[in-house]
């Protein structure tokens, strides 16, 4: 059941739920006019840090071992983007330029501790095509694997722990009609372990997921009337799922599989809920 809640962002803006922190205390990235601002909350709901970012773009968002934060995204200039190191009050310690790449064309993308970046890229935006890429701290590709379902533009999401790449996407299968893609990769040569879809409900649907330390994949599935939330075993085994009523505006799960999800509550206004 939900164990914490809390109000979000004192203006319009678009919430995103950061990677929770060691001690479960909730973060999110406030992205409205100007600059994107990190925020993080007490137990109590009180607001403890609220920094602005110098990006106004930010595309991904990844929390080290250590605590510290690995930011990528663009200031707004053509083609210009950033990696950025910051402690745990979104101090940034170390910007780092990057070249254009093709992470501008990415449908999803996972940044992981190592500075790899996992990629899910189409040839444009009108392209069926999708291919899942891992590109090493240096820009070399490492290997890339053909995703062979018809993915719908930018719904694409990515993953890794324990040795395990999954990536979950929406899918045309015809008729105007979509599924859930979920496809789990070996992290270190892409071979596939394991791909199941799921059907969605009616309406758009919004699809959150992680992989989690013991291998499984833990997935928060919304619509505009209901969320569920899914567990598949290592193995691509479904073995738990559960659904609630209302619809969540965004979600972040922690590694060992705590959800905390922003919900659109009462009058329309924002709300954070931890399971």
């Amino acid at each position: 059941g939900a164990v914490r809640q809390h109000d979000v962002c004192n203006r319009p803006v678009s919430v995103t739920l950061l990677p929770t922190t060691p001690d479960a205390a909730p973060a999110i990235l406030c992205r409205g006019s100007g600059h994107d601002r990190f925020v993080r909350y007490g137990a109590a709901g009180e607001t403890l840090v609220d920094t602005a970012l110098p990006l106004s773009s930010t595309y991904f968002v990844r929390r080290r071992a250590d605590g510290r934060l690995l930011i990528r995204g663009s200031d707004g200039a053509p083609s210009r983007e950033y990696l950025l190191v910051t402690d745990t009050d979104g101090h940034v310690i170390d910007p780092q330029p990057l070249r254009s790449s093709e992470s501008r064309q990415a449908a999803g993308q996972w940044l992981d501790a190592d500075g790899s970046t996992y990629l899910v890229t189409y040839a444009d935006r009108g392209s069926r095509e999708h291919r899942i890429s891992k590109v090493d701290a240096n820009g070399k590709a490492v290997w890339q694997r053909v995703i062979e379902q018809p993915i719908l533009w930018r719904s694409a999401q990515v993953s890794v722990a324990a040795g395990q790449v999954c990536v979950t996407a929406n899918i045309d299968v015809g008729a105007s009609a979509t599924q859930h893609l979920v496809e789990c990769l070996a992290q270190a040569d892409g071979a596939l372990r394991w791909t199941t879809t799921i059907k969605k409900g009616s309406g758009m649907a919004a699809l959150y997921q992680r992989t989690l330390d013991d291998r499984s994949l833990l997935l928060v599935h919304s619509t505009p009337e209901w969320h569920e939330v899914h567990r598949y075993d290592r193995d691509g085994n479904r073995v738990f799922a559960t659904r609630h009523s209302l619809p969540i505006l965004s979600a972040s799960i922690s590694a060992n599989g705590r959800a905390t999800l922003s919900l659109l509550g009462d009058q329309n206004k924002p709300q954070l809920v931890q399971y």
